[in-house]
C-alpha cells in the first residue's frame, strides 16, 4: 500500500523539546496556523484554543504582547489605541459634540471642549460657542485629530488641543488598510514641499504644506489648487502611496491561494 505526503507533517503538539516554540511577533499567518504550544498562553482575538495549542482563527497579521496573541485579518475596521492619529469626516452636528467617522465601528466623538477655536484660543467654551459650532465644523468636513480616549463599550474621545491638528482644507484623500499603518514617531510628514497626514485608522490626507502661522488648526485657505499637481507629487509621492495599496492586495490573494492549498492538504 503506498502513502501519499503532500507536506512536511505537522508537529506533535506532545513533543516536549517543541512545547516553547513560538513563531516571530511579524509574521503573517493564515487561517488554521500553529501559534503556540504554551498552555499558559492567552488568546485574543482572531485566535482559537484547540487540542494542538493556540491556532488563528483568521487570515492577517499576528501581534504578540508577552503571553497575549492576536491575530488582525488583513482587510478590517480600524482597531484604535490612545495616542492614535486619525484622519475623520464629521458625520453630524449635536448639542457640543461632532460625530466623526474614523473608519471604526462606531462614529467617535469630539467635544467641543476639546477643540481650538479659530486663532488658537483656549479658553472654556460658553453658549455662543455652542450656538457657533456649525460655524467651525459642519457635516462633510475632514479634520486630523488624536484618540483621547476609549469609552467601555468602544466609543472613541477624539481631541484638537494641539495645533498640528484640525480641519482639513485642499487635498487629495488615500485610503488604504489600517493594519498597513505601523506605529512610527510621526504621523505628519513634509516630502517635496507637500504635506503628508498618515492616519492609523488607514486615512491618508495629501495637501499643500500649511504656514506655521498658528490658527487653531484650521485649514481656511481654497484659493490655491494648482500648486498640488506638482511633478514631483505626481511622478513619486501619490504613487508610492498607491503602490502600498496594490501591494496588500496581492499579499491577502497570496493567503488565500495559501489557505486553500492547507484546507486540500489536511
Amino acid at each position: 500500500m503506498s502513502i501519499y505526503v503532500s507536506a512536511p507533517p505537522l508537529q506533535h503538539p506532545c513533543d516536549s523539546s517543541r512545547k516553547e516554540r513560538t513563531f516571530p511577533s511579524a509574521e503573517s499567518v493564515h487561517c488554521g496556523r500553529l501559534l503556540s504550544y504554551d498552555d499558559n498562553v492567552l488568546s485574543g482575538h482572531g485566535t482559537v484554543l484547540a487540542g494542538a495549542g493556540l491556532l488563528a482563527s483568521v487570515s492577517g497579521l499576528k501581534i504578540q504582547y508577552s503571553q497575549l496573541y492576536m491575530v488582525e485579518p488583513y482587510k478590517s475596521k480600524y482597531l484604535p489605541k490612545v495616542g492614535d492619529v486619525v484622519v475623520g469626516r464629521i458625520v453630524s452636528v449635536q448639542k457640543a459634540r461632532w460625530k466623526v467617522d474614523v473608519n471604526y465601528r462606531i462614529a467617535a466623538v469630539l467635544h467641543l471642549n476639546n477643540v481650538n477655536l479659530p486663532g488658537g484660543e483656549l479658553r472654556r467654551k460658553g453658549l455662543e460657542d455652542e450656538i457657533a459650532m456649525s460655524e467651525h465644523l459642519v457635516v462633510g468636513d475632514l479634520i486630523s485629530a488624536e484618540v483621547q480616549q476609549i469609552k467601555a463599550r468602544g466609543q472613541l474621545q477624539l481631541h484638537t488641543r494641539n495645533l498640528k491638528y484640525g480641519k482639513l482644507g485642499q487635498g487629495i484623500l488615500v485610503k488604504v488598510i489600517p493594519t498597513l499603518i505601523k506605529p512610527q514617531k510621526e504621523y505628519m510628514h513634509v516630502l517635496f514641499g507637500i504635506g503628508v497626514t498618515i492616519g492609523c485608522n488607514g486615512v491618508i490626507w495629501i495637501s499643500p504644506e500649511m504656514s506655521s502661522d498658528p490658527d487653531g488648526g484650521y485649514g481656511q485657505d481654497v484659493t490655491i489648487i494648482k500648486d498640488l499637481a506638482l511633478p514631483e507629487v505626481v511622478s513619486s509621492l501619490v504613487p508610492k502611496v498607491k503602490y502600498i495599496a496594490f501591494a496588500e492586495e496581492e499579499n491577502r490573494e497570496k493567503e488565500t491561494a495559501l489557505e486553500a492549498i492547507t484546507r486540500q492538504t489536511r
